[in-house]
């Protein structure tokens, strides 16, 4: 009879040691909610003629957009 050695079967985790878990990172980065706000103040400003005194109006109406979409 051939002489055989018994081994484990082979295992990848084994092999790599502890698992360690990889924060996942999207393919493109999204804006914060700042950003998406500032853009959406931004475009209200535009289409209400460039005011220079309601910033805070063109920033409370832009949260209230994206809340509610």
């Amino acid at each position: 009879m051939p002489n055989r050695i018994k081994t484990k079967p082979f295992s990848s985790a084994n092999a790599e040691g502890p698992r360690t878990r990889r924060k996942r990172t999207p393919a493109i980065a999204l804006p914060s909610s700042h950003d998406q706000i500032a853009i959406e103040a931004y475009a209200i400003w535009e289409t209400s003629g460039r005011p220079a005194d309601r910033a805070l109006e063109h920033w409370l109406e832009a949260e209230q957009r994206l809340a509610s979409s």
